[in-house]
């Protein structure tokens, strides 16, 4: 009988055990984020922002196989493959020719809105309240340095892809500047209400 009364208890007892554990913390903390709604969200807007981004950023006349040698490199791509990606990239000067002003004002207003789908994001993390309307620049600057920080990402392949050397160092620069990007863009998004 003792026993049938410890394994009666023994579902209440595994339900405490995973609320107090940090699996259970970080589990609760995520539904009360809705994160499942928002990453979802976030991962549409991502995909409406980044890709024009990108393609505008590949367009520029720095490098022009730097974007393609990025994908390439990423989806580990050879043979016919590869060619296909850097033929879709090579036409640079065409990109930039039919890029229009409602393209740009388009990208603009969806750089914009990711931007405050991120600073939204840090402030549920944080528990913040949300930022005032006129912080909207700040947004603007984020978007600027995620522009920025692309672009070198995307060179990196071009300038530093011949050796061994180059390619750790191209791994350690990459690691860098990313957590560089990410730390400092939000301190930008906060606004500083949190330390750095």
């Amino acid at each position: 009988q003792p026993h049938h009364r410890h394994l009666a208890h023994l579902p209440r007892r595994l339900h405490w055990h995973w609320h107090r554990s940090r699996p259970g913390r970080l589990f609760r903390h995520g539904g009360e984020l809705e994160l499942m709604h928002r990453s979802m969200a976030f991962a549409a807007l991502a995909l409406l922002t980044l890709i024009p981004l990108l393609i505008v950023v590949a367009a520029a006349p720095f490098r022009r196989r730097g974007f393609a040698l990025w994908i390439v490199d990423g989806m580990c791509l050879s043979g016919a493959p590869a060619k296909a990606v850097e033929d879709l990239f090579s036409e640079a000067p065409k990109v930039l020719s039919t890029t229009g002003a409602f393209s740009v004002v388009l990208l603009a207003l969806f750089g914009l809105t990711f931007a405050a789908s991120v600073q939204t994001g840090y402030e549920k993390v944080w528990g913040l309240p949300t930022a005032k309307w006129h912080s909207v620049w700040r947004q603007a600057v984020w978007l600027t340095g995620l522009t920025a920080y692309l672009f070198a990402e995307t060179q990196s392949g071009a300038l530093l892809n011949t050796g061994w050397g180059e390619s750790s160092l191209r791994i350690t620069l990459t690691v860098f500047f990313g957590v560089l990007f990410f730390w400092w863009g939000q301190r930008v998004l906060l606004g500083g209400r949190i330390p750095w």
